[in-house]
């Protein structure tokens, strides 16, 4: 079995010790030269009428978060120009926190989001549920997109299988870490976005919806958003709350106190925004203004059926005490006497004897089975070509693979690939073998750029690429 794939991303590098500084410098330039695009944008539909509390029912718990933004989100798409999501149950109008009750329990039940009240949705969970909802509603109109690095890797752990390209008829796309540019993009063009932090007493993220930014920095160089938080206010049950905070650079949020690492981003598209925007050559997008790199991954993926002899049953062979003492009186009986104490060896002790120095057994299989077990691997060339029209400086690559079985006892391996500088047209790959060990399978192989985010290419679209194996 053979996969092929091509990823495009990030390029043009910066130095490791300035990173922090000249990102922040990044951010700005990219915001603030979009063309006359204003600085503050703000999703004024999505006022505190709309944001539901994620404890409006008291069998979600303190951990309904996920469905609670989903809620939020869908709603204000349900007064934009998809009704469909959310109806208005009440008749008034307008589409508020009571509407949303009744979707957002659905969405957190075992067919959508399998949100357990107390511990809250995991990541997968959220777009497995997510995606159902919206091929139901409205088939072959949107795509969601995911900025978390390892989320593939997530979801093959959490849910058993590999994500596609697809799911539910919905595509998928992943990208890397959410930065505030990511954020700014996806919000600015109208897409409903969440955003999921850590939080307190469980070990699965709390989430929040999009709603507006400054690209002006602040005096502490960050930036002002606020969002949607389902996290209700004391005294008011079933409301949540609008949370003026800010985003610290590069992929940070003040959050209830600290700042706390943004996890995940997960935007939802209109599709035919999304096909537009391909529309135009992907040369003239990539190609011109600094370095593009481009990796490709040919991987052929082999299995091997071997018969085991199996040891099932043992026994031990010699060993024993090798020199006895008697403690007490020796001495060899008359014939026909009895031992007067303990007898070995035809000599009586009196008391007993003991054992001063002994040796193991040597342990002997004395039953066998045959069993026949699969054997997987993975042979992968890795290669990377700067297509752009200035130089690459280094950066570092790596490649994934994860395993899968119900015997298997390995998680898989990741290569990490270093490359010098790259002149424009200039490429570099390697060949990489992943051995897949007893009782394992190659569940899906990964292939990421840049993987310290010290590069900024000309294209950021597609940056990694994975193929599932069955």
């Amino acid at each position: 079995m053979k996969a092929k794939g091509l990823f495009r991303l990030p390029s043009t590098l910066i130095p490791y010790s300035t990173l922090t500084a000249i990102f922040l410098i990044f951010l700005v330039v990219v915001s603030a030269g979009a063309q006359n695009a204003s600085p503050v944008f703000v999703l004024e539909d999505m006022d505190e009428d709309l944001i539901i509390g994620q404890r409006a029912l008291n069998e979600w718990g303190f951990f309904w978060s996920a469905p609670a933004v989903t809620g939020i989100n869908l709603g204000y798409l349900a007064e934009h120009g998809y009704p469909n999501f959310v109806p208005d149950s009440n008749g008034d109008g307008d589409i508020d926190s009571e509407d949303l009750v009744g979707l957002v329990d659905t969405l957190g039940w075992e067919e959508y989001m399998k949100t357990d009240p107390d511990r809250g949705t995991t990541d997968p969970d959220l777009l497995y549920g997510l995606a159902k909802y919206v091929d139901e509603t409205y088939p072959e109109t949107f795509i969601i997109k995911v900025y978390e690095r390892d989320f593939r890797s997530e979801y093959l752990e959490v849910m058993g299988e590999g994500l596609g390209e697809e799911l539910f008829g919905v595509p998928i796309r992943v990208f890397p870490d959410p930065r505030f540019a990511s954020y700014e993009r996806e919000l600015r063009e109208g897409e409903m976005v969440w955003v999921g932090v850590p939080q307190e007493n469980t070990d699965l993220n709390h989430f929040l919806a999009g709603r507006s930014f400054d690209t002006r920095p602040n005096f502490s160089g960050n930036f002002p958003v606020d969002f949607g938080d389902p996290r209700e206010r004391a005294f008011d049950p079933g409301k949540g709350q609008i949370i003026e905070t800010q985003w610290i650079p590069p992929r940070r949020l003040e959050y209830e106190g600290p700042n706390r690492p943004v996890d995940i981003l997960i935007a939802l598209s209109p599709l035919e925004e999304i096909e537009e925007d391909e529309g135009q050559d992907d040369e003239e997008q990539v190609s011109t203004g600094g370095p593009n790199l481009v990796c490709e991954t040919d991987c052929e993926y082999d299995c091997e059926k071997k018969t085991e002899r199996v040891c099932v049953d043992t026994d031990t062979v010699g060993g024993g005490c090798l020199d006895w003492y008697c403690e007490g009186q020796s001495y060899t009986p008359s014939p026909g006497a009895a031992c007067d104490g303990e007898l070995k060896d035809g000599i009586c002790c009196t008391r007993q004897w003991i054992c001063l120095e002994s040796e193991e057994g040597t342990e002997q299989c004395t039953e066998y089975e045959t069993r026949v077990v699969t054997d997987c691997s993975a042979e992968c060339r890795f290669t990377v070509t700067n297509i752009g029209d200035e130089a690459a400086l280094p950066h570092t690559d790596e490649v994934v693979v994860v395993l899968g079985g119900p015997r298997c006892q390995y998680p898989g391996d990741t290569r990490k690939l270093w490359w010098p500088d790259m002149a424009a047209g200039d490429s570099e790959s390697a060949l990489l073998n992943f051995e897949a060990g007893p009782g394992c399978s190659v569940a899906q192989v990964t292939c990421r750029v840049d993987i310290f985010g010290a590069v900024d290419e000309t294209n950021e679209g597609d940056n990694e690429n994975s193929q599932t194996y069955e």
